[in-house]
């Protein structure tokens, strides 16, 4: 049991690197820094394919504890195996529970900010594209015409 809070453990510390990262992003985003952009994308790779691995093994330990529960574990939240632990651990459960879900829930709402602006930034470069392929074009018609 101990092995499973020691990996969500690590998982909320990886969650909580990502918030920062994505914290990161979103200043580097709105200073149009593409250099710091690049960085913070490839340390993101990094950290989502650490959590990949934690993910893995916590799988792995799930499955192995179905012997101690009785039952399928896999299907269970995280708050209904805090529930089912052992004493001494249903507190630390719940309290690894409801920070992972705050750093989430943080994660997810910084993520939709930054796909907001990602997203008005393409607008902005479309808008660019067309003013100067629109000059352009003007400026070639308007020589023949002479």
């Amino acid at each position: 049991m101990q092995v499973l809070v020691d990996i969500l453990k690590e998982q909320l510390e990886g969650y909580s690197d990502l918030l920062e990262l994505a914290k990161n992003k979103q200043g580097a985003l709105l200073a149009n820094d593409i250099k710091k952009l690049e960085e913070i994308n490839k340390k993101e790779e990094g950290k989502i394919w650490e959590l990949t691995k934690l993910e893995n093994k916590r799988l792995m330990i799930i499955a192995t504890l179905k012997e101690t529960f009785g039952e399928n574990l896999e299907t269970l939240t995280l708050k209904e195996i805090a529930q089912k632990a052992p004493e001494p651990y249903q507190e630390e459960f719940e309290k690894i529970f409801v920070r992972l879900n705050e750093k989430i829930e943080q994660l997810s709402k910084i993520n939709d900010q930054n796909s907001e602006l990602i997203k008005q930034s393409l607008e902005i470069i479309n808008f660019t594209l067309q003013a100067i392929v629109r000059s352009e074009s003007e400026v070639t018609y308007g020589e023949q015409d002479r």
